[in-house]
């Protein structure tokens, strides 16, 4: 897979839209290492299958780069469901390796989403955001129960790569979810918008064999 320049800001936004990790090298071809470096993330593209590279001329797309704090090129950023998940300052494409193959299996991020909307639509959307969210309390680095703790820990235990939203930070959701979902509990895995269910359910699934194959459909 070789390297895609951006060339409109549509083309940028619909780039993070993509089911893949994403990285966006943020450039400029008067670079005095420009070629050198181009050619090193041309190999690393075709080495992670998995992954979408693009480029970007960083003076060319200044609203794109102040809005992720881009402020020196080379600089390298991690996406994944739209959201900066990593980001590597300089040309460093070793750590930039080394951050693609650390996260290859699992890469979690969450969702920092406030909102006062209401309503069906507001909720479908929601839980569509990743093909797999997690509505837990705290976050997976800091969960604030034993449930959620215990469910980071089995979706951990098979490398699943999901996202997460903590219900704490916004409380419209956290009720408003729990109506649309017809589920008075949390946490609550959600798999491609169907809801999977809380821990116990989570938990047989695993055993059984059938939440890999849900995450891997």
């Amino acid at each position: 897979m070789s390297v895609q320049k951006i060339e409109t800001e549509e083309q940028f936004d619909q780039s993070l839209q993509s089911s893949n990790r994403v990285v966006v090298y943020f450039c400029e071809e008067w670079e005095t290492n420009y070629a050198t470096l181009s050619a090193s993330v041309e190999t690393a593209a075709k080495s992670f299958k998995d992954v979408s590279f693009y480029k970007i001329l960083a003076e060319k797309f200044p609203k794109i780069a102040l809005k992720y704090g881009v402020t020196e090129v080379p600089t390298f950023l991690i996406f994944q469901g739209g959201q900066e998940t990593g980001r590597v300052n300089g040309a460093n494409i070793a750590e930039l390796t080394v951050k693609l193959h650390t996260e290859s299996n699992k890469v979690v991020f969450s969702y920092p989403y406030k909102s006062d909307a209401e309503g069906d639509e507001f909720y479908k959307g929601l839980v569509n955001k990743a093909p797999v969210l997690l509505f837990m309390k705290g976050d997976p680095k800091e969960p604030r129960c034993g449930f959620s703790r215990q469910i980071v820990s089995l979706l951990d235990s098979i490398s699943a790569t999901y996202s997460t939203f903590d219900i704490l930070r916004d409380e419209n959701v956290r009720q408003g979810l729990k109506a649309f979902a017809e589920w008075p509990t949390y946490p609550q895995l959600w798999i491609k918008g169907d809801l999977i269910g809380g821990l116990d359910i989570v938990r047989e699934m695993l055993e059984n064999g059938e939440l890999q194959a849900a995450l891997k459909g």
